[in-house]
């Protein structure tokens, strides 16, 4: 199946908010909880883990908006010369 930009971009939105709860539920963890320092390293270790998937993520979501963006342009821009052509033809 052939995903829309659109669709792609609600993808990757949805995966950041997956990642920044997660994040917040490994901070709480830390500050809050009582953990051995092997349990601590491991929450540290999927931290950098989670970061380094959230900024690839916002980097593709960065690059696809600026895509919606050209294609949401030329739309507009095919509008507008078929409005102009049809207000020359008919106009007359």
């Amino acid at each position: 199946m052939v995903q829309t930009i659109v669709t792609q971009i609600e993808d990757l939105e949805t995966k950041i908010r997956d990642c920044d709860s997660r994040l917040q539920v490994i901070d709480d963890t830390l500050r809050l909880k009582e953990l051995q320092e092997a349990e601590r390293q491991s929450l540290h270790e999927e931290e950098k883990q989670i970061k380094k998937k959230l900024t690839a993520y916002e980097s593709n979501l960065k690059e696809l908006r600026k895509e919606n963006r050209k294609t949401m342009l030329m739309s507009v821009c095919l509008v507008g010369m078929m409005y102009l052509l049809y207000s020359w033809l008919w106009g007359t």
